[in-house]
């Protein structure tokens, strides 16, 4: 029986990750500001620090500002242009999606499209709905169509458009992240293992179903839009299948959480006006650490729980 991969949450996993970053540097900030000032910085020293950095380093610091300023726009632009992107696809698409008619496919419903190509997937984003052409009804047998539509049922349980979007859209608007772009494309074939596993388990653990209905979607010629991924064939036939993570977008993305941790020492050295004790940088890495091994093992644990629970059923035909 084909067993049912893991799919790791890596978006909220590096959603957590980042707030944890943003965490560690308002902690490294304050304690970097308590060790120069005394013990007793608080909100009202941060705000009197700033102050006194824009009053004496007045280029810098709006030089500072404005760069935060351009950040932040370029990543609302970014995202608004994503948005609009997907809603300009959806629009085109909603017209023919309008005119399928709702009906009852051995049991699940579903939304009949009058198109002879074989065509079955899952659209919308809030309420997502199973799609499936005429051509698909004529040419797939009752197993093949069964395997095809508890396929298709999966993606919309899990509200899988929606996270295609999500992870589109924080890809394209964090682009200083580059490694959530491979991650998103990881989560997405992650999706179609797990909609393979329970098409084969609503065919009773046979993949000769799900197979069949594979290969004539293959040989429709429907373009490389609609390709099977050699990791799900070879997920079908219990070979083992792994993924090499992104090493050089793994790289970057530290390298950006290393600058959000540098950007509050360095303020707050130019602020004070003192240079910076290593000691000091000891003891405010120490109270970071203490603060981020908590958070970090619980953020990172569901997706090393979930890779090593996939690793498992890949030895496992």
């Amino acid at each position: 029986m084909l067993s049912r991969p893991r799919a790791p949450s890596l978006h909220a996993t590096l959603a957590a990750l980042g707030v944890l970053a943003t965490l560690l540097a308002a902690v490294t900030f304050v304690t970097s500001l308590a060790l120069h000032v005394g013990p007793h910085a608080g909100p009202f020293a941060a705000v009197a620090a700033c102050r006194g950095f824009l009053a004496t380093h007045a280029t810098l610091g709006w030089a500072l500002v404005g760069g935060l300023g351009a950040l932040v726009a370029t990543v609302a632009m970014r995202a608004a242009r994503a948005v609009r992107r997907h809603r300009r696809a959806s629009s085109r698409s909603r017209a023919a999606l309008a005119r399928a008619r709702a009906c009852t496919l051995l049991g699940r419903e579903a939304h009949l499209l009058d198109d002879p190509r074989p065509l079955a997937f899952c659209a919308g984003l809030l309420r997502p709905r199973v799609y499936v052409s005429q051509g698909a009804l004529d040419g797939l047998g009752r197993d093949e169509l069964l395997a095809l539509l508890a396929h298709e049922a999966h993606h919309a349980r899990r509200r899988d458009p929606l996270r295609r979007v999500l992870a589109d859209v924080l890809a394209e608007s964090l682009f200083f992240l580059p490694v959530l772009r491979p991650l998103g494309e990881r989560r997405a074939a992650l999706a179609e293992l797990r909609a393979d596993a329970a098409a084969v388990a609503a065919c009773g653990g046979d993949v000769r179903a799900l197979a069949g209905a594979l290969l004539s979607f293959e040989q429709a010629d429907l373009g490389a839009a609609h390709g099977v991924d050699p990791e799900r064939v070879d997920r079908l036939a219990g070979l083992p299948t792994g993924w090499t993570p992104p090493l050089a977008p793994l790289l970057a993305a530290f390298a950006a959480l290393a600058g959000v941790l540098a950007v509050p020492l360095f303020a707050v050295e130019h602020a004070t006006g003192a240079a910076l004790d290593l000691t000091a940088f000891g003891v405010s890495v120490c109270v970071a650490a203490l603060v981020a091994l908590p958070l970090l093992a619980a953020a990172a644990a569901p997706a090393v729980t979930a890779v090593l629970r996939d690793r498992r059923s890949t030895l496992t035909p």
